[in-house]
């Protein structure tokens, strides 16, 4: 009896080591947690029981072999070492005079500005328009996208009197919307029932919309028109914001095509080249044309983001098991298409001086449709994670310059690690046709414009600068009222 009683014990405490191995391994595995014990101060923010899949390692994986930018120095960082706001400054400034500059043989573009090329010069002062930098409020159906499950939401935004649109300016003067061409003439009254459709034509004509209708706006000495557009949205870049005109240009000698299911009604998408030869089937529900480096984001109705090349192969995706240090252990991670469509978006879907912006969104891994959170990544053409410096998020990505961010503060970095704009800053734009805008929201109130390489174009003298849209430019400080400022290119010798 003995001897049974000793094997019985035996047996029951191989079984409960297992039972009590097992258990760790699951906790360390992330499938569930004790509240008395924090799991970040245990194992840190990766669990050392996971390991590496090996085939995804090779892809995946953050090996480092991209240009590292210095850590994190927000504590050195002093108001001498930024761009100098010259506090004392209340001169307007002195800029070239458009017109005068027009008459030279310069042009307005929307061309990526270039301080050898390009001039940032002013038309003469606006006389009549409103002193007032707000024009009337508005509602706005927008997408909320706070679960897995989008919604339509009403939003409330407020027009800027003036506001540049891929060439043209719209003027609300309190009472009713103007067009105005880019040197600040109105053109046309009566304006609020157009409004811009954040599309290009095939063109490169900005798209206005009118009772369901797109139309492109054209002025000679005949006048002005409003001529219909048969353009199709189909093939226009999926974020719809006031681009320029390369914006999601087709390259690779491939084109996007589109095919409805007569079943189901679903549109699917797929590539053509130049003949109108099917090259990759319509099987997506998302697509984007491919970039210079003949790669292109696609997704299907699930709009788990996927990159393939040129021949439909899938070469990049997050399945899940995101295998690298730094990651939540109780979560699957998967890239997915944006969650809207607005500049909010800006540098995801096309490759930008071989990057991408990617919005990796993670869910609980117990249950998996409950989303936990999101973050956004820059990911390399050879599929490489860019090392954004510690405490760091990144906000946008355009024209190879990141905007950053940290305890609410801006600052940019161009991708060979170096701060072109420290990050001091609590007022930022994204890089458009080669120029952002940078400042504060407080104190002074002022901003300035820069261009990529973090000289200042527009300095620190107004309260608002908006961004460069088909090479027109607002500007507004209280003292005079507004400005209308034109990006003009050199005349070829």
């Amino acid at each position: 009896m003995k001897r049974f009683f000793s094997v019985l014990s035996k047996i029951l405490l191989s079984l409960l080591l297992i039972v009590i191995t097992a258990a760790a391994a699951l906790y360390i595995e992330g499938y569930y947690d004790f509240t008395f014990i924090d799991r970040e101060k245990v194992f840190g923010t990766h669990s050392p029981g996971r390991t590496l899949d090996p085939e995804q390692t090779s892809v995946y994986s953050d090996d480092f072999t991209q240009p590292r930018p210095v850590g994190d120095n927000l504590s050195l960082i002093t108001h001498s070492d930024s761009i100098s706001e010259s506090s004392g400054e209340t001169e307007k400034p002195v800029l070239s005079d458009a017109a005068a500059a027009e008459a030279n043989g310069w042009l307005v573009t929307g061309t990526d500005y270039d301080p050898l090329t390009h001039i940032v010069a002013e038309r003469s002062y606006p006389g009549g328009v409103k002193n007032a930098l707000n024009g009337r409020s508005y509602d706005v159906e927008i997408t909320s996208w706070t679960s897995i499950n989008p919604a339509a939401v009403k939003t409330r935004r407020t027009r800027q009197t003036l506001d540049p649109y891929m060439g043209w300016i719209l003027y609300d003067d309190g009472n009713e919307m103007s067009l105005m061409s880019p040197s600040g003439q109105i053109l046309m009254t009566k304006f609020d029932a157009v409004t811009p459709a954040n599309l290009r034509d095939g063109y490169g004509r900005g798209l206005f919309s009118h009772d369901g209708n797109l139309y492109y706006i054209t002025e000679d000495e005949g006048g002005v028109l409003m001529n219909h557009s048969d353009y199709d949205p189909a093939f226009a870049p999926a974020l719809r914001f006031r681009y320029p005109s390369d914006y999601g240009a087709a390259h690779c000698g491939l084109y996007i095509y589109y095919a409805d299911d007569p079943e189901t009604g679903d549109r699917l998408y797929g590539y053509v080249n130049a003949s109108g030869e099917i090259v990759i089937g319509a099987e997506w529900y998302y697509a984007v044309n491919f970039s210079e480096n003949g790669l292109a984001c696609v997704a299907d109705d699930d709009r788990l983001l996927k990159i393939i090349n040129t021949s439909g192969e899938i070469v990049f995706e997050e399945t899940g098991e995101a295998n690298r240090a730094g990651v939540r252990s109780d979560a699957l991670y998967y890239f997915m298409w944006p969650f809207n469509n607005t500049s909010d978006q800006l540098g995801s879907l096309y490759f930008d001086h071989g990057y991408i912006r990617i919005n990796e969104v993670y869910f609980d891994r117990r249950r998996p449709d409950l989303q936990l959170g999101s973050h956004s990544i820059l990911l390399s053409e050879d599929g490489s994670i860019y090392d954004i410096p510690t405490g760091y998020s990144l906000s946008y990505y355009s024209e190879g310059i990141m905007v950053l961010t940290r305890d609410g503060k801006y600052g940019m970095m161009d991708v060979q690690g170096n701060w072109i704009a420290q990050p001091i800053y609590t007022y930022v734009t994204p890089f458009y046709e080669g120029l952002a805008v940078i400042g504060f929201n407080e104190g002074s109130n002022r901003k300035c414009m820069v261009d990529t390489k973090g000289n200042i174009v527009l300095p620190f003298y107004y309260e608002h600068i908006s961004i460069s849209s088909g090479g027109v430019i607002t500007a507004y400080e209280s003292k005079n009222g507004w400005h209308i400022l034109n990006k003009m290119a050199k005349p070829a010798e």
